[in-house]
Formats: C-alpha cells, structure tokens, sequence
C-alpha cells in the first residue's frame, strides 16, 4: 500500500511539474489576418489603367511567412471618348490567385512580398468593325470583344503602416505575368483585421 501510494505521489509530483513547465514556456502565436482593400494606377502592355486589389493575408505572430487570397486587375479608362474616339470595348484583365512569400513585421508595420498562381480572364478588343458618330465631333471605334482566360503569376509586394491594431494604410504594388496580357499597378490600400 506504501509503494502504491509513493508511486501515485511521485506521478503527480512529475506531473504537476510538467504542467508548471508548460505553463512557463511561450504559447504558441496567434495568427494575424488582414483584408486590404484599395486602387490606383498602372499599365498593360498597350494602355494605362486603373487598377484595384482586394485581398485576405494570414500570418504568425512574429512569423516570417505570408499566404495571401487576391482578387485583382487592371482596366482600360476610355477617356478617349472625351477627346472625341473612345475604343470599344473597354480592355479589361482581373486575376485570382493564392501568394505565398517573405514578410517582416514590426509593431506599427510591416513590408512582404509573394509571388504564387492565379487564373486570369478578361476582355480584348479584335477586329475592327466600324466607327458610330455620337455628334459631329465625336464617336466610338467598335471592336470585336474577344474575351480570354489563362493561368498567370500573380506577383505582390505589400508596405503597410499600422498605427492601430485593427487599421492600416499603405501601399500594395502587385502584377501579373501571363501568355495573353500582363499589368503592374501601385494601389494605395486600407487595412482591416487583427494585425497585433
């Protein structure tokens, strides 16, 4: 009975000091996610653009790598239309892709950059097919609308000041290269999540 109870003593004893050393040892970091939203400018190969972003990033407390969700693109503006020859129709080009890359995290911060796959579909203008008069000094050049869709690499580069730890704004410059049409942009971002 003396054995049984030492045996039981010396169990809880080692067991209560495992507990004790758990509890000591740094847990395990929370993750951190973020949605960015925003726009800006950019280019393709034949046009300057608009472009937007919309994306969900994750990382580790602390950690040094990033996955992102993206759902961006580039399009055409036809401001020619205000100088009398707008091209129709409007090219445009979005992706959505899944970024895996580097990031590093400071307090009120932080810089990443991710390259990964996306499927890429838009609108390019064909053949010509005739030119419509809206007035006597302007009108429209009508296009076959040829639309597309192809895998591309998505590439990103995220810089983020973040002052509170639910808001950030900054910069993300993001890209895509594909068989059909590339765009580059420089969107200027909101930040929204748990990024301490």
């Amino acid at each position: 009975m003396k054995a049984l109870t030492r045996t039981i003593g010396i169990v809880l004893l080692l067991g209560s000091s495992a507990f004790a050393a758990d509890d000591t040892t740094p847990s395990k970091p929370p993750r951190l996610g973020w949605v960015n939203i925003g726009g800006g400018l950019g280019a393709s190969r034949a046009w300057e653009a608009f472009t937007s972003v919309v994306s969900y990033s994750t990382a580790s407390r602390g950690g040094t790598r990033l996955l992102t969700f993206r759902y961006g693109g580039a399009s055409e503006p036809d401001a020619h239309s205000l100088l009398g020859n707008g091209l129709l129709p409007e090219e445009t080009i979005r992706d959505l892709g899944a970024l895996y890359g580097a990031i590093s995290k400071r307090r009120f911060g932080f810089a990443s950059a991710a390259a990964g796959l996306a499927v890429v579909g838009g609108v390019r203008r064909g053949a010509f097919i005739q030119y419509e008069h809206e007035g006597v000094w302007w009108g429209n050049s009508i296009y076959e609308k040829r639309r597309f869709l192809t895998a591309g690499i998505p590439l990103e580069a995220q810089a983020f000041f973040t002052p509170l730890p639910f808001m950030g704004l900054g910069l993300v410059l993001d890209a895509n290269l594909n068989p059909v049409r590339n765009y580059m942009g420089v969107n200027l971002c909101l930040q929204f999540g748990k990024l301490r």
